[in-house]
């Protein structure tokens, strides 16, 4: 079952979607299981980059296309589930927010991860180093 069998634990015992469940539903998820498998994908693409022809990296950069934009749709909902709870303490609204920030952040760095494969000699882009140099 993995992450999945968690989240599917919470959700029927939450009934609806609002508080604690949410933050749970959206890190074990989205976080966790897309944010990383996208993250994974990118490296991997770029690791076979030479190795592959026009037509296979039009359908990987679709499949991650797909996927980010999955991503995002969810983050955007749960941001929008957090605003709308008027219940919250603003400092937990707060802390709770980070979390939709931290799957934006990830996403962000895989679109870059993907972008540089295009860009770099060697097709593999660090967040610390920039382009990995060929050797």
């Amino acid at each position: 079952p993995g992450f999945g069998g968690v989240a599917a634990y919470y959700d029927s015992r939450a009934g609806s979607k609002t508080g604690f469940a949410v933050l749970v539903i959206t890190v074990v998820k989205v976080l966790v299981e897309n944010c990383m498998q996208l993250w994974l994908q990118a490296s991997y693409f770029a690791l076979v980059f030479d190795r592959t022809t026009a037509s296979a990296k039009m359908k990987l950069v679709a499949s991650m296309g797909l996927g980010l934009a999955s991503a995002s749709y969810k983050a955007f909902g749960t941001a929008k589930i957090i605003l709308d709870q008027r219940d919250l303490i603003p400092v937990f609204r707060v802390i709770l927010f980070l979390f939709p920030l931290s799957i934006f952040a990830m996403l962000g760095w895989t679109s870059t991860k993907i972008f540089f494969a295009y860009t770099c000699e060697s097709h593999l882009w660090n967040l610390s180093s920039g382009c990995v140099p060929v050797l």
